[in-house]
């Protein structure tokens, strides 16, 4: 777990990456309709069940309502917090993108604080991920 941040804080930068996906379309197009490429039918059989993380560590939310202005330093900070006292981090956004997810930090996109489901998404995520505390 903890290799994971190491890296992070090796390639944190300021900078953004241009998106190219308008130059690179032409040449790898991408179906549009679900069938045997995007999403093949298969049969049903039972998952396994996830361990997404170890049984002694401990894993926190960190809730964000919108995209970061200063995305790399909350990552340097987030990343240190997860190596230093051993934890994973999760961030629950609530409009899916917090500008976390270029530095290797797992997103998971949540209902705004004001919706009446926040409370049963926040305990679903809380169980999904194992999340100790949500800050």
């Amino acid at each position: 777990m903890t290799a994971d941040y190491w890296t992070i804080l090796a390639r944190v930068t300021p900078h953004h990456a241009d998106d190219i996906d308008d130059l690179t379309a032409p040449f790898g197009p991408r179906p549009d309709a679900p069938g045997q490429d995007v999403f093949p039918a298969f049969d049903a059989f039972p998952f396994p069940e996830p361990r997404f993380k170890r049984d002694d560590a401990i894993c926190v939310g960190f809730r964000v309502s919108g995209a970061l202005p200063d995305a790399a330093a909350r990552a340097m900070r987030l990343a240190a917090l997860a190596l230093e006292r051993d934890t994973g981090i999760i961030v629950l956004s609530e409009d899916g993108l917090a500008g976390l997810e270029r530095f290797g930090f797992r997103v998971e996109r949540v209902p705004p604080a004001t919706a009446e489901t926040h409370d049963d998404w926040s305990e679903q995520v809380r169980r999904f991920w194992g999340l100790d505390q949500i800050l």
